[in-house]
C-alpha cells in the first residue's frame, strides 16, 4: 500500500476488512426501522398509509380482539426479516466471530 492515496487505502484495505460489520449494521437497522410503532404513528395521521405494525393495531378494541388477523398480520410482518437473517446468516456469524479476536 506504499504510495496508495486515502481514497485507495479506503476502498482497498479498511472497506473490505469491515464489510461483515457494516452488513449486520445494515440489516439490524432494517430490522428496526421494519417493525418501528412510534415514529410512523405520530407522523401518519391516515389509516391508509399506517405501516403493518400500525395496521394491526385497529384489530385490536377495548373489549374484544381479532387474534385471528393479528396473528396472521404478525406472521406477514415477521416474514420479511425471517428471510433475510437466513439470507445473511454468514454475515451475522462472522462479525460476531471477529469481535472477540485480539491483535496479536
Amino acid at each position: 500500500m506504499d504510495g496508495a492515496d486515502r481514497i485507495t487505502v479506503f476502498f482497498r484495505l479498511i472497506l473490505p476488512i469491515s464489510q461483515t460489520a457494516l452488513i449486520t449494521l445494515a440489516l439490524f437497522t432494517f430490522q428496526g426501522e421494519w417493525n418501528a410503532f412510534m415514529w410512523p404513528l405520530i407522523v401518519l395521521r391516515t389509516p391508509t398509509n399506517f405501516t403493518l405494525p400500525l395496521g394491526l393495531q385497529w384489530f385490536k378494541g377495548e373489549y374484544y380482539s381479532l387474534y385471528s388477523i393479528i396473528l396472521a398480520g404478525s406472521l406477514f410482518n415477521a416474514l420479511p426479516i425471517i428471510i433475510i437473517f437466513f439470507l445473511f446468516q454468514r454475515y451475522f456469524i462472522r462479525s460476531i466471530a471477529t469481535t472477540g479476536l485480539k491483535g496479536v
